[in-house]
């Protein structure tokens, strides 16, 4: 499924990457969905908020009744993995699953939720970005808790990182049967980096702010999705964002 570029590629490797800082010892919090059960690592309030409100609600359901409905019958990608709590759940479900994470300290946090949950054998990480094109970008990160990263630049993600963005067909030689992505307003960017990948469900946080401070729009996504021969299948409002499920006819 996942295929490494060579190194004439011209782009240079993540850089080693040490927060300001040292965050507070762990905690660990297990959380049940539908029926599936699993252990996450909280070190930040920030964590906590996004376990309570972000991961406990109907999209993430849907989600996870999805991985459990794959069983094994096809991969899962998961795009701006963060933490790893979509990894995880598809993991658990049996789905060989690959996730993918720029942010250094997030993704030192995403190998040991694994390590925690012991998926290790079916789960594939690899740290980089995904986009339109072959690249390397600043991201922009908080630092020590490593759940804010971004290209956009804000006083909340006040460290800078060099990392390497890919499109993902190059990275990826065959369809997966499940893309779940949150990638703080790049959602454009990658979904352009498809080529001709056309996975069959697409779960994506459409956030419109960061969109437009990136040159994107919330109105470019979804067409871009039905360019693709995507139709929506539901969406939940949370905040300013939109957590959509999209289908392939």
């Amino acid at each position: 499924m996942l295929e490494k570029l060579g190194k004439d590629t011209s782009l240079s490797a993540p850089q080693t990457y040490s927060p300001k800082g040292e965050p507070t010892l762990p905690e660990r919090k297990t959380i049940e969905i539908e029926g599936v059960i699993a252990t996450f690592e909280v070190k930040s309030q920030n964590d906590m908020r996004r376990l309570h409100q972000d991961f406990e609600g109907d999209y993430a359901k849907e989600i996870v009744t999805a991985f459990k409905k794959l069983h094994g019958e096809g991969t899962v990608v998961n795009v701006g993995a963060a933490q790893g709590f979509y990894t995880i759940y598809s993991a658990l479900c049996n789905n060989p699953t690959i996730a993918i994470e720029p942010d250094p300290p997030t993704f030192a946090t995403l190998q040991r939720n694994i390590q925690t949950n012991g998926l290790e054998s079916k789960v594939s990480c690899f740290q980089y970005a995904l986009g339109e094109k072959n690249e390397e970008r600043s991201l922009f990160t908080d630092g020590i808790e490593g759940s804010a990263s971004s290209f956009l630049k804000a006083e909340k993600r006040p460290e800078e990182v060099k990392v390497v963005v890919f499109r993902m067909d190059q990275v990826l030689r065959d369809n997966p049967a499940i893309l779940v992505m949150d990638v703080e307003g790049y959602e454009e960017n990658v979904l352009r980096g498809m080529g001709n990948l056309r996975p069959r469900d697409i779960f994506l946080e459409i956030h419109p702010g960061f969109l437009k401070e990136l040159n994107g729009s919330e109105e470019s996504v979804r067409k871009l999705l039905y360019d693709y021969g995507y139709v929506l299948k539901g969406e939940y409002i949370r905040r300013n964002e939109f957590l959509s499920h999209y289908e392939k006819q």
